[in-house]
C-alpha cells in the first residue's frame, strides 16, 4: 500500500481516521485524467483484501460490491459513484511532475490543500469515501462503489460504461463541490478543436523580439465557475495585441500560447512579438496605457493579475504570415468566453456557456479549443455549431467531439424526497435541490438506465482544477457523516 511520510502525518490527527487515510494514499498515487492505471490497482487490491467482488468493463471502470449483511438480502441496493482521475494543473515555474510524484498536502486550519498544485480533492474525497466504506462496516444493504475513469476530460469513463455494472435503480454521485447542495440536473458539453495552418515569413529588417504574458488570474472550473465573470488569459493578450494594432504599431508575431484543459478558465497566456528596433519606445508607451486600462478593469476580479512584456528570444526563428495573424487575432476575439444566455427555467442557472480554453501555437500550425456547455442538448449543437462557424469562416480545420448529454432534473422521485428528508433530520437544515452547469457522470449514465434515480452532492471545496483548491476538513467530515446516515435511511425505508 503506496505511503507518503508527509501526507499521513498532515492527516493523521483529522476525525474519520479511514477517510483520511484512504485521501492521503490517493495523493501519493499518480492519477491524472488518462492515466488511472495504478490508482484503479490501488483500490482493486483494498477491496480484494477486504473481501469484495469486483470486475472491470472494457473501459477500465472498476465495480466493488459490498454484499449485503444476512437479513438484508431484499433490501434494494444502492450504487455510489465517484471518478478518480484528477485535473493536473501547477503554478507556473513549480517543479512537479504528475505522472512521477505525489500530491504534497498542506493542512491549514479547516483547509486541506496541496503546495502548488491542485489537489484532487475533485472527485478524491469522493473516491476517499468510497474506498473507507469498504473497511468500516457501517452498511447494511448491497452496496455497488463505481469508481470511473476520464471523468475531466471528457466523462469517456461513464460514456463508454458497460451498463451492466448498473445494477440497481438508485445511484448517489460524490462529485458535489458546496455542502447542503443537492444537485439534481447539469448541463450538456462538447469541445470544438480547430486548426489554423501556418506559413512563417522571414524579415530582413532590424528588430527586437518580446513577449507579453498575463498571469495570476483566478482560472477556475469552466462550468461551475463560469458565471463569476472571471478573466480569461488568452483573452487579455489578444486585446493587448488588438490595442498595439489601433496604434498603428507595427508587429510580426511569432506564437500565442494559453490554457491547458479543456474544463478550466485560462489562468495564464503569452505572446512573442517582434517589432523594429525604431519602435521599441512606442511599444514600451502602447504597453503602459493598455497595461494600465485592463488593471482597473479587472482589479476587482483579479487582485494578483500581472501583465507584463520583456526582451526574449522566440522559440520560433521566423514570425507567421500576415494573413495568419490577422486570422488568429480575429478568431480569440470573436470567439465568445464566458455566459453566453442564463436558464429561462431556473433562477440563477447559467444556460449556455463558452470556454475559450486554450491556444497552442506549433510551426506549422495554432490549434484552438473551445469548450461549450448548456442545459439543453439541442440548444447545445445549436451553439457549438455557431462557434464552429466562426473556425470555417477563417478557413480553419475542424474536429468536434460528441460530447456528453445533459441530466434533466427530476426533483420529485423517491431518492431525491427520501435525501431531503434525511438531510433535515441529520443537519437541522432544509436541502438545497439545485442543477448544476458543470458536467457531471450523471447525465452520461442516466442515458443507459432511464429509469435510473440519481443526485449528487460532496462537501465544500474552493478552486477546483486550479493550484489553489482546498476542501474543507470539518465539511467533508459532515458529508461523510450524512453519507452514511442516508444510507441507513434508505435501508430503513426500502426494508419498512
Amino acid at each position: 500500500m503506496p505511503q507518503d511520510h508527509d501526507n499521513f502525518t498532515k492527516v493523521a490527527p483529522l476525525q474519520c481516521p479511514a477517510l483520511w487515510r484512504a485521501f492521503a494514499n490517493i495523493a501519493t498515487i499518480p492519477h491524472c485524467s488518462k492515466h488511472e492505471k495504478a490508482i484503479i490497482e490501488f483500490i482493486a487490491q483494498f477491496a480484494s483484501k477486504h473481501g469484495h467482488e469486483q470486475r472491470q468493463d472494457a473501459s477500465g471502470n472498476l465495480l466493488v460490491s459490498i454484499k449485503a449483511l444476512a437479513g438484508f438480502e431484499a433490501v434494494p441496493g444502492l450504487t455510489i459513484q465517484s471518478h478518480v482521475d484528477m485535473v493536473c494543473e501547477k503554478n507556473q515555474g513549480t517543479c512537479h511532475d504528475f505522472l512521477t510524484d505525489p500530491i504534497k498536502l498542506e493542512l491549514d486550519g479547516d483547509w486541506l490543500s496541496a503546495n502548488e498544485t491542485t489537489l484532487g480533492a475533485d472527485n478524491g474525497i469522493g473516491v476517499a469515501m468510497m474506498i473507507a466504506l469498504m473497511s468500516e462496516g457501517v452498511t447494511k444493504q448491497a452496496i455497488d462503489l463505481l469508481f470511473t475513469i476520464d471523468e475531466e476530460t471528457g466523462l469517456t469513463g461513464a460514456l463508454h460504461l458497460d451498463e451492466q455494472m448498473l445494477r440497481f435503480e438508485d445511484l448517489i454521485n460524490l462529485d458535489g463541490e458546496e455542502e447542503g447542495f443537492f444537485y439534481i440536473g447539469c448541463a450538456g458539453g462538447s469541445d470544438t478543436k480547430a486548426s489554423l495552418a501556418l506559413s512563417r515569413l522571414p524579415v530582413t529588417y532590424d528588430r527586437q523580439c518580446y513577449q507579453i504574458e498575463v498571469k495570476g488570474l483566478q482560472g477556475g472550473h469552466s462550468g461551475a465557475d463560469i458565471h463569476l465573470k472571471r478573466a480569461n488569459a488568452i483573452k487579455l493578450v489578444a486585446v493587448v495585441l488588438e490595442h498595439l494594432l489601433q496604434e498603428q504599431l507595427s508587429f510580426d508575431l511569432y506564437s500565442v500560447d494559453g490554457g491547458d484543459k479543456h474544463n478550466a478558465i485560462p489562468r495564464e497566456a503569452r505572446a512573442e512579438i517582434g517589432i523594429a528596433a525604431i519602435d521599441c519606445v512606442a511599444l514600451s508607451a502602447h504597453f503602459e496605457v493598455i497595461k494600465t486600462q485592463l488593471y482597473a478593469q479587472w482589479q476587482t476580479v483579479e487582485q494578483d493579475i500581472e501583465i507584463s512584456f520583456s526582451k526574449q528570444s522566440p522559440r520560433f526563428e521566423v514570425p507567421i504570415s500576415p494573413s495568419n495573424k490577422s486570422d488568429l487575432l480575429a478568431v480569440i476575439k470573436q470567439v465568445p468566453h464566458g455566459v453566453v444566455a442564463m436558464s429561462t427555467d431556473i433562477a440563477d442557472l447559467v444556460s449556455i456557456s463558452n470556454n475559450l480554453a486554450s491556444v497552442k501555437t506549433e510551426h506549422k500550425s495554432v490549434v484552438i479549443n473551445a469548450s461549450h456547455r448548456a442545459d439543453n442538448n439541442q440548444i447545445l449543437a445549436t451553439f457549438q455549431k455557431s462557434v464552429a462557424d466562426i473556425f470555417e469562416a477563417k478557413k480553419l480545420y475542424i474536429s468536434s467531439n460528441n460530447g456528453y448529454p445533459a441530466w434533466t432534473p427530476q426533483p420529485n422521485n423517491s431518492l431525491v424526497n427520501q435525501c431531503k428528508q434525511a438531510y433535515l433530520e441529520f443537519s437541522k437544515q432544509p436541502a438545497q435541490i439545485a442543477a448544476i452547469h458543470a458536467g457531471l457522470e450523471c447525465g452520461v449514465i442516466g442515458s443507459k438506465k432511464p429509469d435510473l434515480r440519481m443526485i449528487s452532492f460532496g462537501p465544500t471545496i474552493r478552486g477546483a482544477h486550479t493550484p489553489e483548491e482546498k476542501v474543507s476538513i470539518s465539511s467533508t467530515v459532515r458529508i461523510w457523516n450524512f453519507l452514511i446516515y442516508l444510507i441507513d435511511s434508505l435501508t430503513t425505508v426500502k426494508k419498512s
